[in-house]
């Protein structure tokens, strides 16, 4: 099997459905698994058999071992690796191309950001711009999973980041500002108010992500108190908080939101990121994108200030 076999059938005979198996078939190898490349693809697992066995037809050889461990390619499916990423930038190129050129205030518009920021934050103003653009179909996808602008998985990112990719422009919209919580009825069984809980150095408290170590403020204030919960995300964090499992670090644009949980003064959790829009720089003219990016400008300037650029920081646009 030559390279400039695939070539041809791709690029020289191609249809939507060729560039649709092409998908499929990089998808696979970045994740090595159907079950992996069916969640990147948000498609069913047979889908994504069926289709890789397509490609595999439509060329005439066989791209991947199927293996207890997962999908492995083939000497002929890794060869064709990189002429079928460069078909991805072609084909990206081309959808970006169209899109930027998009003046009206309709189409399907794609965008991505953390789950505890989307449910509690971002959710009252995706609907204000829905009710005030009827006709963009808007998407918010929820997922702790950086999708790729440059790869059009989505239109724009909304992001904590302390440093954006050279490829994106944006804006900063608010300071990352972190701050710990707990729930009301954690306070009433011991017997305390905020000012004096955040005078405890026993108090238990919510370990989230537990591949990073212990948060820094769990031994600075509560040296004798225990992880009581152990959590894989700040979504599940949140909800063992406001069940009342010990103390948890929110953002304060998120924990200020959520009416049972009270913030216990004077206890410092800093963070070095920022949230950002995010989007790529070939869609700065797209007048749906342009038209989230300012209306999410504006809603974020009620949240409060930002804090002053940190050292060299200039806003991408």
């Amino acid at each position: 099997m030559k390279i400039i076999d695939f070539w041809t059938v791709v690029v020289h005979n191609r249809t939507m459905q060729d560039w649709d198996d092409i998908r499929f078939y990089l998808a696979l190898v970045r994740t090595g698994s159907t079950t992996g490349a069916a969640k990147l693809l948000a498609v069913n697992h047979s889908t994504v058999s069926r289709r890789i066995a397509q490609l595999e037809e439509r060329i005439g050889a066989r791209l991947f071992d199927r293996l207890a461990s997962g999908a492995v390619p083939t000497a002929a499916g890794a060869a064709l690796v990189a002429v079928a990423e460069q078909v991805e930038r072609k084909a990206t190129e081309f959808s970006r191309g169209a899109s930027a050129e998009d003046a009206r205030l309709a189409g399907r518009l794609v965008v991505t950001a953390p789950p505890l920021l989307a449910n509690h934050v971002l959710m009252p103003m995706v609907a204000e711009f829905a009710r005030r653009h009827p006709d963009i179909e808007l998407e918010l996808v929820a997922s702790d999973q950086l999708s790729s602008l440059t790869r059009h998985e989505a239109d724009i990112a909304i992001r904590a980041t302390a440093a954006p990719q050279d490829t994106l422009m944006g804006h900063r919209l608010i300071a990352n500002e972190n701050g710990l919580y707990c729930s009301q009825g954690f306070l009433d069984r011991r017997g305390l108010d905020a000012t004096k809980a955040a005078q405890c150095d026993d108090l238990d408290w919510i370990w989230i992500d537990q591949s990073k170590g212990s948060p820094p403020w769990t031994k600075r204030y509560f040296p004798r108190g225990r992880a009581l919960a152990k959590v894989d995300g700040k979504s599940t964090g949140l909800a063992a908080a406001r069940a009342g499992m010990g103390v948890v670090e929110l953002p304060l644009m998120v924990g200020r939101v959520i009416a049972d949980l009270v913030l216990l003064p004077g206890l410092q959790a800093p963070s070095d990121k920022d949230v950002w829009v995010l989007y790529h720089r070939d869609f700065r003219r797209t007048a749906r994108v342009r038209a989230f990016v300012v209306e999410v400008r504006n809603q974020f300037r009620a949240l409060g200030p930002l804090e002053p650029k940190r050292g060299n920081e200039e806003e991408l646009a």
